[in-house]
């Protein structure tokens, strides 16, 4: 298992009240073979003094503004030295302390053979003490487009995926505003055959964000229309 490289990918941008768990989750794992890297748009609240008291454990660090979510996610990804990437912001926290250790025994009894290893994760309020709905994939251990057709994708907070992967087909395209990862997972799957594994297992908690208003739910439907169409899919 100690040959398994991770790379933490950490975006942030201000009022992430729950900075401070993400970074937590993160410093406690078990497992301590990962690089950790984190891309801030320039905050202007305290969210940049909370990442100082973690700076001796962050890999790379950069604070400077940018072009959306997207972007700043693939600034991490092309700095990312691991063989497998996960895409865990500002606000998400690893469930407990042994979940890098759990997946790298996945990874290495599968011979490293999938290109992404996903699990559920769990959407809690925007306080962090309610919880609003659990993800779990084990219906779809066999995703295709049946999946996204439903403008279901998979939580990035709960996958770790190949950096050879993003290597070979591209970072996410920063057009989109809120569904860029539903795109790049529609892209990886069902364009390109990248090969997914479920595991049936707890990686991560999402706090409730933005997503919640009536303008951000249009622009979802309409960037989930626009990706599934570009593809050459309509949606059922």
């Amino acid at each position: 298992m100690s040959n398994i490289l991770f790379s933490i990918i950490s975006v942030c941008f201000n009022e992430e009240k729950h900075i401070g768990e993400t970074c937590e989750s993160v410093v406690k794992q078990k497992f301590k073979n990962f690089e950790w890297i984190v891309i801030d748009g320039e905050s202007t609240d305290n969210s940049i003094d909370i990442l100082n008291n973690y700076q001796k454990y962050i890999d790379i660090f950069i604070s400077e503004k940018d072009d959306g979510i997207y972007d700043a996610m693939n600034k991490g990804i092309s700095l990312a030295k691991g063989e497998f990437l996960i895409l865990l912001n500002g606000g998400d926290f690893f469930c407990d302390k042994r979940v890098l250790q759990g997946v790298a025994k996945y990874i290495s009894e599968t011979n490293k053979s999938y290109d992404i290893y996903h699990g559920d994760v769990i959407l809690l309020d925007d306080n962090a003490d309610k919880t609003i709905c659990y993800a779990n994939f084990a219906k779809n251990k066999n995703i295709d487009i049946k999946h996204f057709l439903k403008g279901n994708g998979i939580p990035h907070q709960g996958a770790f995926i190949k950096k050879k992967l993003f290597d070979s087909i591209g970072n996410y395209d920063t057009s989109y505003k809120i569904t860029g990862d539903f795109d790049w997972w529609v892209r990886a799957i069902c364009i390109n055959k990248a090969k997914p594994y479920y595991l049936d297992t707890l990686i991560a908690k999402i706090t409730y964000g933005g997503i919640s208003t009536i303008s951000a739910s249009k622009i979802i439907k309409d960037e989930l229309k626009k990706s599934l169409k570009s593809h050459g899919f309509k949606k059922i």
